[in-house]
């Protein structure tokens, strides 16, 4: 699978706001840090995968685990995958 456009850039980003010691890191730095820390633990729990060429997650909506974590908020569209 290619790169996704941009990735090279936010590692780059990334890798120099990690060299700071955290003293001395701003807020925004901080935050930074924090986004893609959540990110990527939001790509462990929620996993891909590929159908046709199109990424959907693993669970569908009609799934029992879905609906577990929707609950009414489903039907509404509320919690659209």
């Amino acid at each position: 699978m290619a790169e996704q456009p941009g990735a090279a850039f936010l590692r780059r980003q990334l890798a120099r706001a990690q060299a700071l010691p955290p003293a001395e890191c701003s807020p925004k730095v901080q935050a930074f840090i924090t986004s893609v820390a959540l990110g990527r633990q939001v790509c462990d729990l929620l996993p891909l995968e590929q159908a046709s060429g199109e990424a959907r997650a693993t669970l569908p909506l009609g799934d029992p685990a879905t609906t577990r974590r929707c609950g009414s908020d489903q039907k509404a569209g509320g919690c659209a995958v």
